[in-house]
């Protein structure tokens, strides 16, 4: 089940990235999560992933995180293709769908020898730009990824 989730999620959102990264980021999740669009997918009543994205004309994601027990099913995918299609037809998002409509431009930064992320994110169409970013994620580098809808 995919289901929004909101401030009160926080931890469930803080535990999913400690387990898939391995360490705290620094993401003020109830900021981000009041703030953002933000969904968890739950399996037989666990929490298993999240996606977490920010902006209006320019949105980037926060965090897209699969337990480690959950990759290889789609997780991600499903995840992306749903909050893309949730873009398009939310009501509530009016200036969204306002972006889409003249164009949009979805970043994020991918660790950087996290292969299997970088090579989902090229699957659905994301580029690699610029130079990467140095000591992003607490000492590994970052690589920066941007998908542009026409």
């Amino acid at each position: 089940m995919l289901r929004p989730a909101c401030c009160a999620d926080a931890q469930i959102v803080d535990k999913i990235d400690r387990t898939v990264f391995g360490y705290k980021t620094d993401l003020d999740y109830p900021k981000v999560l009041k703030q953002g669009w933000s969904f968890i997918f739950e399996v037989d009543g666990k929490n298993v992933a999240h996606i977490i994205v920010s902006g209006t004309r320019r949105l980037f994601i926060e965090s897209l995180a699969v337990m480690k027990r959950y990759r290889g099913r789609g997780f991600a995918h499903a995840l992306r293709k749903f909050f893309s299609n949730f873009l398009k037809t939310s009501k509530q998002m009016t200036l969204v769908r306002k972006v889409i409509e003249f164009g949009m431009t979805i970043k994020l930064v991918v660790e950087d020898g996290n292969s299997i992320a970088f090579h989902l994110y090229e699957k659905n169409g994301f580029q690699s730009f610029g130079d990467p970013i140095k000591n992003y994620f607490y000492g590994k580098d970052g690589i920066k990824m941007v998908l542009n809808h026409p």
